[in-house]
């Protein structure tokens, strides 16, 4: 009996020793029994490709839409204090904690719109509603990336009063 997610080789076809191998696909596999006779097939179990989820978790962070916190470079601008360093220092602080609550806001909301997201056309290709990131990354991640942002902006805070 062979399952849907299951491939079957040919006894003569070339496999690695214990019954790994690769598939018509390029992908690995592992044998689920060694005792077929030879020109009878065998039935094999299918491994998923080993992925990096750095990307996917990049993609959840939505980087691209920190260009809104570029804002907190204003009041520099306007007061015409691009070469204060105490000022520039506060302002590249606060620009990073910003990115990261709107990252942890953002994987929050993910989260919780779950079902939501993988129901809509486009929303269903996000790294959690896609299944690209196992949905323990965002509860750990989520309430990191917001505490470090409030802890890194309090800290600034007073430094950016006397800047």
């Amino acid at each position: 009996m062979v399952r849907e997610d299951s491939t079957t080789l040919e006894m003569n076809e070339p496999t690695f020793p214990f019954g790994i191998g690769t598939n018509a696909a390029g992908g690995q596999c592992a044998d689920a029994s060694n005792t077929a006779p030879r020109g009878e097939t065998k039935e094999f179990l299918q491994f998923s490709p080993q992925t990096s989820r750095w990307p996917a978790l990049i993609r959840a962070l939505r980087c691209h839409q920190w260009s809104k916190n570029i804002l907190v470079f204003l009041p520099l601008i306007a007061g015409h204090a691009y070469f204060h360093g105490k000022a520039v220092v506060g302002a590249l602080l606060m620009f990073v904690a910003w990115c990261m609550v709107a990252s942890g806001i953002y994987i929050s909301n993910d989260l919780l719109d779950l079902e939501a997201d993988r129901r809509h056309p486009t929303k269903r290709l996000r790294p959690f509603a896609s299944g690209d990131l196992p949905l323990w990354v965002g509860v750990a991640v989520a309430p990191l990336l917001l505490i470090a942002g409030l802890l890194l902006s309090a800290a600034i805070s007073p430094m950016c009063a006397t800047a």
